[in-house]
């Protein structure tokens, strides 16, 4: 499974980014692959519908779950269409917070 968390910086050990859409960088953990790979938000300078772009983007990476402080409702309508679940309110670094979800502290739920 793929689990995107929305940061601030390139590194896990950084701060998750409250916004879903217009975060700066997508960390996404590969729980089946052991993996991580971080993307730099290509949805970043769009002048509006960040957010649905973000979710697109998520979506053709795999992704089925997000980590993130706030979603807004055209991402949520996105995020929703593509079957991706989301916990938001999220807070502190990107690697406390793949910590918690992996412990069943976060838990995720479809929009």
């Amino acid at each position: 499974m793929k689990v995107c968390i929305t940061a601030e910086t390139e590194s896990i050990d950084g701060k998750i980014d409250s916004r879903f859409g217009r975060a700066p960088f997508l960390i996404v953990f590969d729980t089946d692959e052991d993996h991580v790979d971080v993307f730099k938000n290509p949805s970043l300078s769009q002048s509006g519908g960040a957010g649905g772009h973000t979710a697109q983007f998520l979506n053709t990476k795999d992704v089925k779950t997000v980590l993130t402080g706030h979603v807004g409702p055209n991402a949520a309508t996105a995020l929703k269409a593509a079957g991706i679940s989301v916990a938001t309110g999220v807070t502190g670094t990107v690697k406390s917070a793949w910590e918690r979800f992996k412990s069943g502290e976060l838990v995720s739920a479809p929009l």
